[in-house]
């Protein structure tokens, strides 16, 4: 359902006569939801059962899936802002307790790989999702307008539930840490660490990442059926690297895993941007498509492997706050990107420059990470001597 949203909403939103810049307002009520009660939340869940979390959040997110297609399909202003807030919460109850419930409940010697297969399953989502609407397209057209796509694959999202009631191994719990003992107990110098590179990353990815289908329709003209297949298509890349990035990693290191692969993105994306100053040339838009479909795998598959790194470098007993704070952060960034990009699509800032924006944030953000790296790798040599 998520994937499904990222592709097609703001296609949806548009269809609806919604402009850009209306659209990234509406959006950020997504993301100030999550802000406001991630942290408390990883305050609080410290120490408790998390599946309880997850059965809550799966149980609502459809029902607000509907209601916010219903008032997009009606224009009702207000319930959009209400579903999106609500969807936040939602989401929240995910974001902030999946990492740690999969660290706590797996074997150390496995992270690596859970990380990884924890990224693959929105990576088979937004391949499973654009190949169905293309198939809708040309086979059942009533079913890939966007509206009704969207309600049927919010309808499918429910099944999810029967496999969390599933799961029937005893869940294993942290250490519980009273809130009173909270600012003593927890390693706040490690934990800043590491939301360093996580808010500049989030602050640039906020400004491409939501709004890269606005990009490629304004733009070059690519509409919701095909942008579906480029979404399906990136992501079977983004499959195979997330894979082998466990592969790359334990052979080369994070330097590598991390850094490297993230510096050639930035790359590209700089290359993406720089079609818009070319867009009459008939040939713009197949480099931009080409660029975009090698780019995100690249991007997305660096993904496991800074989440890993966070969680090794904080230890155990802070990875439920650092899970919600990263959550959090994410979640802010986005809501402050958006606005940011709301207000520049208003004054009619062309999408080029956007997107350098964030090609100069990553840059920064690459950086800092190396620097963690770097501080994970002393960390390792302390304890070992």
């Amino acid at each position: 359902m998520n994937a499904a949203f990222g592709l097609l909403r703001n296609y949806f939103m548009l269809s609806k006569g919604y402009k850009d810049f209306e659209i990234a307002n509406f959006t950020s009520y997504n993301y100030i939801a999550i802000t406001l009660i991630a942290f408390p939340l990883g305050l609080y869940i410290k120490g408790k059962k998390l599946r309880a979390w997850f059965i809550t959040a799966m149980c609502f997110l459809p029902l607000i899936a509907f209601l916010e297609i219903y008032a997009i399909d009606h224009q009702l202003n207000n319930m959009i802002i209400l579903s999106m807030f609500c969807w936040g919460i939602a989401f929240a109850c995910l974001s902030a307790t999946v990492t740690p419930y999969l660290l706590l409940n797996s074997e150390a010697g496995t992270h690596t790989e859970v990380m990884a297969l924890t990224f693959q399953t929105f990576t088979f989502s937004m391949i499973f999702v654009g190949i169905l609407h293309f198939l809708f397209k040309h086979f059942y057209p009533v079913l890939s307008i966007d509206r009704n796509f969207l309600y049927l694959i919010s309808a499918l999202s429910a099944i999810g539930l029967v496999f969390l009631f599933r799961i029937k191994n005893k869940e294993i719990t942290s250490a519980r840490v009273p809130l009173s003992k909270a600012y003593k107990t927890y390693d706040w110098q490690k934990i800043f660490a590491t939301l360093i590179p996580t808010t500049i990353i989030a602050i640039g990815a906020g400004l491409t990442i939501q709004f890269i289908n606005l990009f490629f329709e304004n733009v070059h003209g690519v509409d919701s059926n095909t942008f579906a297949m480029m979404g399906a298509s990136t992501y079977v890349l983004v499959a195979i690297g997330t894979f082998i990035i466990p592969t790359i990693k334990r052979s080369f290191g994070y330097e590598v895993a991390i850094t490297l692969v993230q510096v050639i993105a930035i790359i590209i994306l700089v290359g993406l941007a720089s079609t818009e100053w070319y867009k009459e040339r008939w040939y713009a838009v197949y480099i931009a498509i080409f660029l975009f479909i090698i780019r995100q795998p690249l991007m997305n598959v660096a993904g496991p492997m800074t989440s890993e790194l966070t969680m090794n470098y904080v230890g155990e007993k802070n990875r439920e706050l650092v899970s919600s704070l990263t959550a959090s952060i994410w979640s802010g960034s986005w809501f402050f990107s958006a606005k940011i990009f709301e207000i520049l699509r208003s004054l009619e800032v062309s999408y080029s420059y956007i997107l350098l924006v964030t090609a100069f944030m990553y840059s920064i953000g690459v950086y800092a990470y190396q620097v963690l790296i770097k501080k994970y790798h002393k960390q390792i040599e302390l304890v070992q001597s």
